[in-house]
């Protein structure tokens, strides 16, 4: 149930957070957020991540991103991912690849606003923050624990 809430959260504050820089900022305006560090720059991705294959249909991602969240759900559900941490980072994945999906669907196009003003960074939404975070924080518990004990587990066996 509380991951359930915690996706939730994560597709309000993120639409809310685009809605604001819609209702606010015109195309492509940009204000300081934190000067010389982040700003914020409404823009608009027509792509897939990074602005990757711009200008494709938006059917496809947002499929995809519904399709990855029932395989991400059905995994959660059968105790398939099982460390608490993988479970959270995976809920956060869910989030982020709904609160884009919506805009995909809605919009026709992902409403991108955060930009970092010390480095030459792709331009992101709370949406990404969740997707990427989520992504790493499971994929690094992974190689540091359950796939150095499936190794652990395969050499003990080839011992016997």
């Amino acid at each position: 149930m509380a991951g359930v809430l915690t996706v939730v959260l994560i597709i309000v504050a993120d639409q809310l957070v685009k809605y604001f820089v819609a209702a606010n900022l015109a195309l492509g305006e940009a204000r300081s957020f934190i000067p010389g560090i982040l700003g914020i720059t409404r823009t608009h991705n027509y792509g897939i991540s990074f602005g990757l294959f711009d200008n494709i249909s938006q059917l496809l991602p947002a499929i995809l991103a519904v399709a990855l969240t029932v395989a991400i759900a059905y995994l959660l559900k059968t105790g398939k991912i099982r460390p608490r941490i993988q479970r959270w980072a995976a809920i956060f994945v869910i989030g982020g690849a709904l609160g884009n999906a919506i805009d995909r669907v809605f919009r026709g196009y992902v409403i991108d606003m955060f930009e970092f003003k010390f480095v030459n960074f792709a331009i992101f939404n709370v949406a990404d923050v969740c997707l990427v975070l989520g992504g790493i924080v499971f994929c690094v518990h992974y190689i540091l624990f359950d796939f150095k004990n499936s190794k652990n587990k395969e050499a003990q066996n080839g011992d016997s």
